[in-house]
């Protein structure tokens, strides 16, 4: 039996939880990979940092080759996905999530439903999506390759000691290493107070790098495959943010760590998080099991060791529950604010080129400059630094890829 829950908002806009439906996953074509290739490379930056794999000659039709494949290995890891669909867009939904959760009849309402009637999805081998009535991604889990679990247990120890409390996402040893904008200062990038008290000694930028490997994967491979444009967006963030400003986890611009979890969290939903955008979770320690709860989509996915889920979590209340022995986790996200920073210095700096006068001023600056010697002999050393980047974010995909095999 579906039970029936209207979410009544200011605009008295009614949202009717409705059962989700199922649809067969049909792999796409050679020809439609080739027509997803070519729009990821034309209309974002998603690939940019892609070199041609295959053969000697740095060619655009060798990147657009090992793109393609990039793209085809994926359709493979995706062969036996499951998806189940979603009747609304999810506009829908990000419409009546606009006020304080306090506030919010939208979460309220839905945290009041019987969680024994909600649809349980078991974990498995097997992908899992959950997608609007649009084909837009709303949730996706995944395992992850084995090794990276390991990690995550092989190297909690380099995470600070810490005393354990109650808190909304339940009874854990809780931080929050992040780039983020200060509660004073909200047009400014900060480094969050957690990680720079826990970075002390370098401890966190050490367990960060040793698990570099997990927010590369999730990134580059299943981020980037899954929504480029999504991809290209969050990974931005990191090209134009200041020196010792750099997002922690990849693509995303920080996370949260929670260890030693074992009563049900209380349902929350992440009202700083950029709503275009999924975090990502994944877990390690002696539990065998635990559910993440998604109230208005009336649903619960189990995730084991070695599972993975990406989610929008500024849409959807959620909590994790059932959770049988103690579990430690990562969730990486990244806050509105930070997004919004992001787009206004993009928006000044494009400003700024379309502008004349500024390059002729500028232009004019770099001449005496050189003319002055304050430079050096010919040299270009902003250019240089650029190309340096941009050779240092190179990634061994066939590494990268092959972990999932």
């Amino acid at each position: 039996m579906i039970t029936t829950v209207k979410l009544k908002t200011k605009k008295n806009y009614d949202l009717i939880s409705e059962p989700l439906s199922s649809r067969e996953h049909v792999p796409p074509s050679d020809e439609e990979l080739k027509m997803r290739r070519d729009h990821a490379l034309n209309n974002t930056h998603a690939y940019d940092d892609v070199r041609a794999l295959e053969g000697k000659k740095q060619s655009w039709k060798g990147k657009r080759q090992t793109v393609l494949n990039m793209m085809k290995r994926w359709r493979h890891m995706e062969r036996d996905l499951k998806i189940n669909v979603v009747p609304h867009h999810w506009r829908e939904f990000f419409h009546l999530t606009r006020w304080a959760a306090s506030e919010n009849p939208y979460h309220q309402d839905a945290i009041t439903q019987d969680q024994s009637d909600f649809t349980v999805i078991p974990s498995s081998e097997n992908r899992y999506r959950v997608e609007d009535k649009r084909g837009n991604l709303l949730l996706y889990r995944l395992r992850i390759p084995e090794p990276m679990t390991k990690q995550l247990n092989k190297t909690e120890h380099l995470i600070p000691m810490g005393g354990k409390h109650l808190h909304k996402q339940g009874g854990t040893i809780n931080r929050q290493w992040a780039l983020w904008a200060g509660s004073e200062h909200p047009n400014e990038l900060q480094m969050s107070a957690q990680y720079l008290l826990d970075n002390k000694e370098g401890k966190a930028d050490q367990w960060l790098e040793e698990n570099g490997a997990l927010f590369d994967y999730l990134s580059k491979v299943v981020v980037r495959n899954l929504n480029p444009q999504m991809y290209s967006k969050l990974m931005g963030v990191r090209t134009l943010s200041d020196e010792g400003l750099k997002p922690l986890c990849d693509a995303w611009a920080g996370c949260t760590i929670n260890q030693d979890q074992i009563e049900d969290g209380t349902p929350y939903m992440d009202w700083k998080n950029y709503p275009f955008g999924v975090n990502v979770e994944a877990a390690w320690g002696p539990f065998t099991t635990s559910k993440l709860v998604l109230w208005q989509l009336r649903l619960s996915v189990e995730l084991k060791p070695g599972d993975a889920v990406l989610f929008l979590g500024r849409l959807f209340s959620h909590n994790w529950g059932d959770i049988d022995d103690k579990r430690s986790s990562v969730d990486c996200f990244t806050h509105q604010d930070v997004i919004r920073l992001y787009e206004e210095r993009l928006s000044r700096l494009r400003k700024r080129a379309r502008d004349p006068r500024k390059r002729v001023r500028e232009w004019s600056k770099e001449m005496k400059e050189d003319l002055n010697g304050s430079t050096g002999e010919g040299d270009c050393g902003e250019e240089e630094h650029s190309e340096d980047d941009m050779e240092s974010s190179e990634v061994d995909y066939e590494e990268l890829y092959g972990a999932s095999r």
